[in-house]
């Protein structure tokens, strides 16, 4: 697989983790740890309202940078419910792609 499917991939399954509450599919494609305090605070209750509507997880093109610990941005946009949309940044580590930060800026959007 490429980067194109692996890191929106990630971000799906770190969305679909906390609409389920499951930590240990969240903290499997995350950075840093979740708690379950994260889960069950505003964190996982802005994530929750995912539930609602249709997502998409799309990689923004030419966004990946080279080397080892490459990075790259997913467009993640809800239709329907709240009509969510944000920028998350991913990194590659290890060989996975892990959701490492959400609102990230992208020069030209509006956000």
């Amino acid at each position: 697989m490429s980067v194109e499917f692996e890191a929106p991939a990630a971000v799906e399954q770190q969305v679909q983790g906390f609409i389920r509450k499951d930590l240990s599919a969240v903290n499997a494609v995350t950075a840093g740890p979740v708690s379950q305090h994260d889960m069950d605070g505003p964190l996982g209750r802005q994530m929750q309202l995912f539930a609602d509507g249709v997502v998409t997880y799309t990689y923004v093109e030419e966004s990946c940078t080279d080397g080892p610990d490459c990075v790259c941005l997913v467009h993640v946009k809800q239709e329907g419910g709240l009509g969510m949309e944000d920028w998350v940044m991913c990194r590659k580590r290890g060989g996975m792609w892990k959701v490492e930060q959400w609102g990230v800026e992208v020069p030209g959007e509006a956000q």
